[in-house]
């Protein structure tokens, strides 16, 4: 019997309960994705990432508390794990959105294109395709390609 493959295991961040569900439902819907936790703000996501050590979150950018940028800058020096920003982009949130991938979140999703939240699941196909190619990428596998190659 071949083993069971491992599920990616995905860290839900949104101070949106209807959005931490919306993503919950449309992850863990997936057969081949899990979701290990969902948090409401970045101080309760940065908790929740060193413990379940998930190989891919998910953070919104306007949180309370601790926002998506903070939490990413505190995040990423101690855990090299792939961030998917989730961000409404009107102009302030795309310089927002650019400063998060400068600061180490791998790709983005436009939550301003669902028209709404309560239509938020016209995003889940990219959202999953995202999850998964961020769960591959060279971060995810402990590669960091900031760092220069050994000689």
């Amino acid at each position: 019997m071949s083993p069971t493959p491992t599920k990616i295991r995905v860290l839900v961040v949104d101070d949106s309960a209807f959005v931490r569900q919306a993503l919950a439902r449309m992850l863990g819907s997936e057969p081949d994705i899990e979701v290990v936790g969902q948090a409401r703000d970045g101080l309760e996501g940065l908790e929740m990432a060193r413990e379940l050590r998930p190989d891919v979150i998910t953070l919104d950018v306007k949180m309370p508390r601790l926002d998506g940028l903070e939490t990413l800058q505190r995040l990423i020096p101690v855990q090299h794990v792939p961030v998917l920003l989730m961000s409404s982009l009107t102009q302030e949130g795309a310089e927002i959105t650019l400063r998060g991938l400068e600061l180490g979140a791998l790709d983005f999703v436009d939550k301003s294109r669902a028209q709404g939240q309560m239509n938020l699941l016209s995003l889940a196909e990219e959202v999953r395709t995202k999850v998964r190619a961020l769960a591959g990428s060279a971060v995810a596998r402990g590669e960091h390609p900031t760092e220069a190659p050994p000689p």
